[in-house]
């Protein structure tokens, strides 16, 4: 995701998605948020594949949102550590393939991409 101007605080955001290409086995997808009077905030993308498992399903319903909405508080510790992401060189970061950077079709989770890059960009800034 992509911020052009602050989430405005009491304001309504609007979200507009679009298939941008819908193929066999990817699908392709953005999204841009408005503000009240239409000015864009920002837009995202993402990426989805197929999975090699057919017996693979998301499940239905709100249960992300039910699960997300009993979570208080900060992390115990920054996510960076808690993967086990790396600093190995200036400008180099390492996240090793564990269950928990992992997606159930075995992949890396894209999300955590940009932990990744962070991460190699602040190994290259002075302490």
């Amino acid at each position: 995701m992509h911020l052009f101007e602050e989430i405005p605080v009491g304001g309504a955001v609007h979200a507009i998605g679009r298939v941008v290409k819908a193929g066999r086995s990817v699908l392709v997808t953005s999204i841009e948020f408005l503000d009240e009077a239409g000015r864009p905030l920002g837009i995202g993308h993402g990426v989805f594949m197929t999975a090699p498992d057919p017996a693979l399903r998301i499940p239905t319903g709100r249960w992300a949102l039910e699960a997300l909405s009993l979570l208080r508080g900060s992390l115990w510790e920054p996510i960076a550590q808690r993967l086990g992401c790396q600093r190995t060189a200036p400008g180099v970061a390492s996240l090793p393939c564990t269950a928990e950077v992992l997606n159930a079709a075995r992949t890396l989770n894209g999300g955590l991409i940009p932990l990744v890059v962070e991460e190699a960009v602040l190994s290259r800034t002075p302490a």
